[in-house]
């Protein structure tokens, strides 16, 4: 004869401890939703703690990728890491050894509108070679290109390129969208491709539905507009190490740099920058 007696023993103290817990409903509500709010803070910090920390951006040698920025000698938080703008990273295009290709990457919320409807989506400001430097392949079309990133844009007017997510959501993976014109900040663009599933950019939690080319960006933020200011620092820079240098190699070469982008760069910068004895900065980007 089978015999279940640790089942039979299971169940009568579910019996006796839902009896318990009709005898105190507020005792059970109360311990049911501490224990929810602490399941869920921790699969919060855990998720996000994966994404900052554990997760890899899904590009070719994310090891590689590295993120540029500038340190202060000052112990305000906010002096380390900061950003560089446009006239600082292509000084650092032109003379920087260390990188096969460095990029800008800005978040920036944009307009669509559609049958006179308009709604705000998540968009990221990029330079033309952000792609290519990153190593991706198109899920459809094509993406950007530097001759893209030009006032007026390139052979197809404005050029902009979609996430994987928004093609699916908003156009249904309808492949016809490619070449579309669409109304974007009161501006007609041509849609010329879509991002690889599962790449939401590399600046994480920002997850840009739109990726437009810098010389976009006054047309986004009209007199707000920051990509021809010598005085503001709002451009984050990435590079791609060149196969053989290593973080430390890069490091020293922008150390080595910092002086003669200085001088390169508008006066009014490199008076502010060299009071607080400000560094170029090198850090893996592997996790975005």
């Amino acid at each position: 004869m089978w015999q279940w007696p640790t089942l039979e023993s299971i169940w009568a103290d579910i019996r006796y401890a839902m009896r318990q817990l009709s005898r105190s409903p507020a005792f059970a509500a109360t311990a049911i939703f501490v224990l929810a709010i602490g399941i869920g803070a921790n699969t919060g910090i855990f998720t996000l703690m994966h994404a900052l920390l554990l997760k890899s951006l899904p590009i070719p040698d994310p090891d590689s990728l590295v993120r540029i920025s500038v340190n202060g000698d000052s112990p305000d938080p906010g002096a380390n890491g900061m950003p560089l703008n446009l006239f600082l990273m292509q000084s650092l295009q032109r003379q920087a050894k260390s990188f096969s290709g460095i990029f800008g990457w800005s978040s920036s919320d944009v307009v669509l509108t559609e049958n006179g409807v308009s709604r705000i989506y998540p968009g990221a400001i990029v330079s033309g070679n952000t792609f290519q430097v990153l190593g991706l392949a198109p899920a459809e079309g094509r993406f950007l290109m530097p001759a893209d990133d030009q006032t007026g844009g390139g052979t197809d007017g404005w050029a902009i390129v979609l996430s994987h997510r928004f093609w699916v959501q908003h156009y249904h993976e309808d492949s016809s969208v490619i070449g579309k014109q669409i109304t974007l900040s009161g501006q007609s663009v041509t849609v010329v491709g879509i991002a690889p599933s599962g790449f939401d950019g590399v600046l994480v939690g920002t997850n840009p539905d739109f990726y437009m080319p810098l010389a976009f960006e006054p047309l986004v933020h009209g007199k707000e507009s920051l990509l021809h200011s010598t005085g503001s620092l709002w451009l984050t820079a990435w590079g791609r190490l060149k196969p053989g240098i290593s973080q430390a190699n890069a490091l020293a070469e922008m150390s080595h740099l910092f002086e003669a982008v200085m001088r390169e760069t508008a006066p009014s910068m490199r008076s502010r920058l060299v009071q607080n004895h400000a560094r170029f900065v090198v850090v893996l980007g592997r996790t975005g």
